[in-house]
């Protein structure tokens, strides 16, 4: 948590190089006195500490952005490598570009962050990975991008051609539109690659308003389902053939689609999840996405700075698993206390006997325990996410609640005759693999049309922009809901894990 606050303190303090030296110096120092000691009085030593450590990584980094604030309104020349897949949409081309180098005239410089730009595709073919040349004005930044290129005009391009994991997944995704229609071959490899461009703009618009569109984007939950999978499928023969099972397909999986916040946060989440439990050691959901975050903000502090994608992945995250197990449990309770009546017997009990919180908990009861689970933690992770939606994207959708709840249970069955189809396409003749691929073509159209049909709901996109404040309390009375429910329910996060 400290290393985080002096991340954030770096974008607004700067000092100098000497106070620098002594600032590490210091943050070190704490460190250490707080880990040899263990003592838990101590805490707020190793939070200085790590607020310490946590600035001197980003300061420098900090100044070096502040040097785009120089080219603002100004015609420059982007030289670098194309970071992720492009998005393309009415005609128009947009990625993010790494390891940028400005030029304007004779003078270059190369700048930190990364740089997003838009221009007219015209029908160039770009992918991940590629060197680009850009000409553009310079505009301010957003999210995590130091600054964009609007209306940009690319000058050239060369394909980086190292990048055998993404050949592969066009090759795949080649066959697989052979077997499937068009959108929902495209459906078929953002489920397993992360692949979202070849859905239509309508389909892409209608998984925003039902807010399915963390399905599209090779999420954290994605990654989750292969690495239970090859968990439970091997555990109980061989645990380390079942660690390694899972640690090779989550190579290839983020290998496929790129390293995305999400996909940072799903990888180390799980590995560290998968080795405590190769080795029978627990930690608690808050030391683990504390350590995890840590992680991926001591690899790239811009995403601290406001990339959304960060943020969202990591509250919706912690909904799932620390708001969730509580909720369920209370709901327990709930059927446990509130089923009866005068102590008898539940069949004796007259409905009319009942409270509303037990009929409730009866009707709810009477579904099977994994929807109601997956119920429970999609609202967690909505109620987590929703307030972050709306100040980065200044409006918000209802319809999750319902769409997700449809969707969801289908996921895992989804991916696996995805991936079936498209292997078809490629071992057995066209027409044998067509027949393998209508189970496959049945479920991929149950889900879009289940997001068609919720982006017509009412509240399917809603305008609303909170300020900064609202957020922050919204999140207080969060932690004070959270902190009752522990209270109440006294649930052992230790017998938690996700990937189990």
């Amino acid at each position: 948590m400290g290393f985080l606050l002096g991340v954030l303190l770096a974008r607004t303090v700067n000092v100098s190089s000497g106070e620098q030296m002594i600032l590490l110096l210091s943050g070190i120092m704490l460190m250490v006195v707080a880990l040899l000691s263990r003592m838990r009085m101590l805490i707020p030593i190793a939070i200085l500490g790590g607020c310490l450590l946590g600035y001197i990584r980003a300061s420098k980094l900090a100044v070096n952005l502040a040097a785009y604030d120089d080219y603002v309104g100004r015609e420059v020349i982007v030289s670098g490598r194309i970071d992720g897949d492009p998005t393309l949409s009415d005609d128009q081309i947009s990625f993010g570009v790494e390891d940028a180098i400005i030029t304007i005239g004779d003078q270059s410089k190369s700048l930190p962050g990364k740089i997003w730009l838009r221009l007219k595709s015209n029908g160039q073919q770009l992918d991940r990975y590629d060197n680009v040349v850009i000409k553009g004005t310079v505009d301010a930044g957003f999210g995590a991008y130091a600054a964009t290129l609007q209306q940009a005009q690319l000058i050239e391009a060369v394909n980086a051609g190292a990048d055998p994991m993404g050949q592969l997944r066009n090759n795949f995704t080649a066959r697989l539109a052979q077997v499937l229609d068009s959108n929902e071959a495209g459906l078929a490899m953002g489920l397993l690659a992360g692949q979202k461009s070849i859905l239509d703009d309508a389909t892409q618009e209608a998984f925003v308003g039902a807010s399915l569109t963390h399905i599209l984007v090779a999420s954290g939950y994605n990654l989750t389902v292969l690495v239970r999978f090859a968990r439970r499928l091997f555990a109980k023969r061989s645990r380390l053939v079942a660690l390694i099972l899972s640690f090779t397909l989550m190579i290839l999986f983020t290998g496929v689609t790129g390293s995305s916040a999400s996909m940072q946060r799903a990888v180390l989440v799980s590995g560290l999840s998968l080795l405590l439990w190769y080795v029978g050691r627990r930690a608690h959901p808050v030391v683990l996405l504390s350590v995890v975050a840590t992680i991926t903000i001591l690899i790239n502090p811009t995403q601290l700075w406001g990339d959304a994608g960060w943020y969202l992945s990591f509250g919706s995250f912690a909904g799932v698993i620390i708001l969730a197990p509580m909720i369920m449990d209370l709901f327990l309770l709930l059927m446990t206390n509130c089923s009866s009546s005068d102590d008898k017997p539940d069949d004796e009990v007259d409905h009319k006997d009942l409270t509303l919180i037990a009929r409730l908990a009866r009707r709810v009861g009477a579904f099977p325990s994994s929807l109601v689970q997956i119920l429970i933690e999609t609202t967690s992770a909505q109620l987590m996410a929703l307030p972050m939606i709306a100040l980065f994207m200044g409006s918000v959708s209802l319809t999750g609640f319902v769409t997700n709840i449809i969707v969801l249970p289908l996921l895992p069955m989804t991916m696996a005759m995805s991936f079936m189809a498209g292997l078809a396409a490629i071992l057995l003749p066209i027409n044998w693999a067509r027949v393998v691929a209508i189970p496959a073509d049945w479920l991929l159209h149950i889900i879009i049309m289940t997001a068609n049909w919720g982006a017509t709901l009412p509240g399917a996109e809603i305008e609303f922009q909170p300020t900064l404040l609202t957020v922050v309390i919204y999140y207080l009375v969060m932690l004070v809901i959270m902190m009752a429910l522990k209270i109440i329910t006294n649930h052992n996060f230790y017998l938690d894990n996700v990937i189990e």
